[in-house]
C-alpha cells in the first residue's frame, strides 16, 4: 500500500473512532448549557479563531510543502517555526483579551476568550508539529496521537458538564485539547529536531515571507467562515447564535472526508506540483471524484432528516430553530468538499496568490451580503441565521467557481469526473426517494436503508465496483495489522 493509501486510511480511522466522542459532546454541551450559553461559547471560540490565524506567519502549510519537496529541512523548519510561533502565539493571546474588554463584551464573554488563548496557543504549537511529519507523509501515528487526545478531552469535558460546573469550566476543559498530541507528535521529531533543529533568525524571514500568502488566505478563511457569528452575536441575540452554531458544526461534521485527503494527498501534490505533470492532473481529479462520492448522499441525508435527527439526538426544544438552518447549510457539503481539495491543489502548484484572490472576493461579499441578510430574515422568519445559512452556501458557491475557474488549464474536472459526478448526482436521487419511503421508521434503520440504496446504486451505476470494495477492506485491514506490529524506526 502506497503512502498516501496508508494515510488516508489511518487519518480515516481516525477520524471514524473521533466521531463517538464528537458526537456525544454535541449532544451533551448544547444540552446542558443551552441555546444562550452555547451561542457564548461558540462566539467565544470564533473571536479568538481572529487572532489565532495570524500565527501562521510563523509557517503553517508553507511548511509541508518545502518540508515534502526536501526532508532534509525538517529539523529546521520545525524547531524555528516554534521558536517563532510560541511568542507571537503569546502576542496574539494578549490582543484577543485587550480586545475583548475594549468592546466591551460581558465578564463571562471576556473570562472564556482569555480562557481560550490558551488552546490557541496549544493548536499552534501542535499544528506546527503535524506540519513537520505531514511534510514527510508520516501521519499515522499522528492520527493516533489525535484520537487519544480528543477522548481524553472529551471524557474531561463531559466530567464538567455532568458535575454541573458551568460555561466557564467548560471552556477551561476545552482549551486543554492538543497537549496529548503535542507530547506523541513531538516524539516523533525529537530526533530530526535534535540532530539538524538550529536557532536561525534568517530562517524566520523565510518562514514569514513564505508564509505569507498562506497567512493571507488563513486570514481570509476564517472571515467568510466566522465573521457570520460574530455579526449574529452583533444584530440578533446569542440564543440565535446558538442555534446556528448547532447547525453549523453538524453539518460540518461530514466535512472530515475532504480534509482527510486534503491532508494525505498535500505533500504529494507539493512534489508534482510545481510542474503541473500529468500525475498532478490525475491526483487532483481522483481527489474530486473521492471526495464528491462520499459527500453527496451526506447532503442529500442529512437535510431529508434534519429534524428527525434532532428530535433522536433529545436536543432541547429551543434548538428546532436549528432544522431549517440544517437543510440550507447540508447544501454546502459537497461544495466545501470539492473547493478544499481544488484550494490545495493551487496552493501546492504555486498558485496561491491568485487563490487568495477569489478568497478576499468572498470574504468582502459574505459580510457584505449579512448586513442585509440577517435583517431581512429577522423581519421575515423571525430568524437571522437564516440569512447567514444562505450567504454562507453562496460564499461557498463564489469559492468553488472561482477555484474552477483557476484550475481550467489543469484539466480539472476532466471529462471522467464530471461524469461521476453526474452518476453520483442518480445513485442520491436514487437514495432520497427510498428515504422519503421510509419516512416514519426508527432513524438508524432509514439511514441504513438510505446506505444500503446508494452502495447498490453506485455499483449498478460504475461510480464503485466491487473490487474497489475489497480492496477498501484489505487496505484497512493491511493498516489495523501495521498498527500492531513492532516498530523498527
Amino acid at each position: 500500500m502506497g503512502p498516501i493509501a496508508k494515510n488516508i486510511v489511518a487519518l480515516l480511522g481516525s477520524q471514524v473512532a473521533s466521531w463517538l466522542v464528537t458526537i456525544l459532546l454535541l449532544i451533551f454541551i448544547p444540552q446542558y448549557l443551552g441555546d444562550k450559553q452555547f451561542g457564548q461559547f461558540s462566539f467565544a471560540v470564533s473571536f479568538v479563531g481572529f487572532f489565532g490565524m495570524f500565527a501562521g506567519l510563523a509557517g503553517g502549510t508553507f511548511v509541508v510543502k518545502q518540508i515534502a519537496r526536501d526532508h532534509r529541512l525538517v529539523g529546521p523548519y520545525v524547531l524555528n517555526a516554534l521558536l517563532m510561533g510560541l511568542p507571537l502565539a503569546g502576542l496574539l493571546s494578549g490582543a484577543a483579551i485587550a480586545g475583548a474588554y475594549l468592546l466591551g463584551y460581558p465578564a463571562q464573554t471576556s473570562a472564556i476568550v482569555a480562557v481560550g488563548c490558551i488552546g490557541m496557543t496549544l493548536n499552534t504549537v501542535n499544528s506546527t508539529l503535524v506540519s513537520g511529519l505531514q511534510g514527510q507523509q508520516r501521519m499515522g501515528r499522528t492520527a493516533l496521537w489525535a484520537i487519544v487526545d480528543r477522548y481524553i478531552v472529551g471524557a474531561l469535558l463531559i466530567a464538567v458538564l455532568l458535575a454541573g460546573k458551568g460555561l466557564f469550566w467548560v471552556a477551561v476543559a476545552a482549551s486543554l485539547s492538543g497537549i496529548v498530541s503535542i507530547a506523541g507528535n513531538g516524539t516523533q521529531l525529537a530526533r530530526q529536531l535534535r540532530a539538524s533543529g538550529r536557532l536561525d533568525f534568517r530562517l524566520w524571514k523565510v518562514l514569514a515571507w513564505g508564509g505569507a500568502p498562506f497567512l493571507l488566505w488563513s486570514i481570509v478563511l476564517t472571515v467568510y467562515g466566522s465573521i457570520d457569528i460574530i455579526m449574529l452575536s452583533k444584530m440578533t441575540s446569542d440564543a440565535v447564535v446558538g442555534w446556528y452554531s448547532l447547525a453549523f458544526r453538524l453539518v460540518a461534521t461530514p466535512v472530515f472526508l475532504a480534509s482527510i485527503v486534503v491532508t494525505a494527498l498535500f505533500p504529494q501534490l507539493s512534489a508534482f506540483g510545481a510542474s503541473a505533470s500529468s500525475e498532478y492532473t490525475a491526483l487532483v481529479n481522483r481527489a474530486v471524484r473521492m471526495v464528491f462520492f462520499a459527500s453527496a448522499p451526506m447532503t442529500a441525508g442529512l437535510a431529508l432528516v434534519a429534524g428527525d435527527l434532532l428530535a433522536f439526538l433529545h436536543y432541547p426544544t429551543q434548538f428546532t430553530h436549528s432544522v431549517p438552518l440544517i437543510r440550507i447549510l447540508a447544501l454546502h457539503i459537497p461544495i466545501v468538499g470539492i473547493t478544499m481539495v481544488l484550494g490545495a491543489a493551487l496552493m501546492a502548484g504555486d498558485r496561491q496568490k491568485q487563490w487568495v484572490g477569489v478568497g478576499v472576493i468572498a470574504a468582502v461579499c459574505n459580510p457584505l451580503l449579512n448586513l442585509f441578510a440577517i435583517p431581512f430574515t429577522v423581519n421575515t422568519f423571525g430568524n437571522g441565521a437564516v440569512g447567514s445559512s444562505v450567504i454562507t452556501v453562496a460564499t461557498e458557491l463564489v469559492m468553488l467557481c472561482g477555484a474552477l475557474y483557476l484550475m481550467r488549464r489543469y484539466n480539472v474536472p476532466n471529462r471522467q469526473t464530471i461524469g461521476f459526478v453526474v452518476r453520483c448526482s442518480v445513485a442520491c436521487a436514487a437514495m432520497v426517494g427510498i428515504v422519503v419511503v421510509s419516512g416514519g421508521t426508527w432513524l438508524p434503520v432509514r439511514i441504513i436503508i438510505g446506505m444500503i440504496t446508494y452502495g447498490l446504486a453506485s455499483l449498478a451505476l460504475g461510480t464503485l465496483s466491487a473490487s474497489e470494495v475489497g480492496r477498501g477492506f484489505f487496505r484497512i485491514l493491511g493498516v489495523a495489522r501495521l498498527s500492531r506490529a513492532p516498530s523498527i524506526s
